[in-house]
């Protein structure tokens, strides 16, 4: 059966917004480009944790990472605004 979706890509960036760490993650970069221990920080997991949630944003184009010499920036994507633009509405629909 053909559909006009993209299941398996929609199902990969619903499974990334199931995690609370990735939600908050992109709520933190939301108004600016952050580093890795500022991140840490705000969405309270470990640093290695981080990194896990960080490379599923990275791989679904999310999140960008910019080094500036040894510092990792990571910035949310005009994607990512979207994203959390659509689940702002999901979350009126549900409440």
């Amino acid at each position: 059966m053909e559909f006009d979706l993209d299941v398996e890509a929609v199902s990969k960036l619903m499974h990334a917004l199931s995690s609370t760490s990735r939600l908050k993650i992109l709520l933190a970069l939301e108004k600016d480009a952050r580093r890795l221990s500022r991140l840490d920080d705000l969405v309270g997991i470990s640093e290695a944790s981080l990194h896990s949630h960080l490379k599923i944003l990275l791989s679904l184009g999310l999140v960008t990472k910019e080094l500036h010499g040894q510092i990792a920036y990571y910035r949310i994507t005009d994607l990512g605004r979207d994203i959390l633009r659509v689940v702002r509405k999901m979350e009126k629909i549900i409440s």
